[in-house]
């Protein structure tokens, strides 16, 4: 069985997407086993074909999130997971840690974004979450103190 979510973010934003994976999971009511993330060491086996991996991983799961920065804007293969996903018509999440105006140029110009340092946009995501049936309703007050903590670790990780 496929996991429900694949993430794709570039390896140099590995901390900032093992928070947001926490956030899934703590704040979200994600289950660790419905996230295909590759920086979780159990993602691939030994000796395996990544790219096959990926397309095969891409292809089995319902929601697809990008977690754009500037380091995934640079790399050819974040980019070329961005443009499977259009081409797989897979329910898509391109999350923002860059102004809009740096994806002139990109495949993701004139697509619906969100923010990952907005309150707002942290709660629409959830929301659109729960209407894919990826996650139930959690608790308001769970939600919202894991969403406070991902806020502050976004804004200390902007700072680096």
């Amino acid at each position: 069985m496929g996991r429900k979510i694949f993430m794709s973010f570039s390896n140099f934003d590995q901390r900032l997407e093992e928070k947001f994976e926490d956030f899934l999971q703590l704040g979200m009511g994600i289950r660790r086993e419905d996230i295909f993330c590759t920086a979780d060491r159990s993602a691939l086996s030994t000796g395996v074909n990544f790219c096959e991996e990926i397309k095969k991983r891409m292809n089995q799961c319902d929601v697809i999130i990008s977690l754009i920065t500037e380091t995934y804007l640079e790399s050819r293969f974040c980019t070329g997971e961005a443009g499977a996903a259009y081409i797989l018509g897979k329910r898509y999440f391109p999350l923002l840690m860059v102004p809009y105006s740096a994806l002139n140029d990109t495949l993701l110009l004139g697509k619906e974004m969100r923010m990952l340092d907005n309150a707002y946009d942290l709660c629409a995501i959830y929301d659109e979450l729960c209407d894919c049936n990826i996650t139930g309703r959690i608790s308001s007050a769970q939600f919202n103190r894991r969403m406070e903590e991902f806020l502050a670790f976004v804004e200390a990780w902007k700072g680096k």
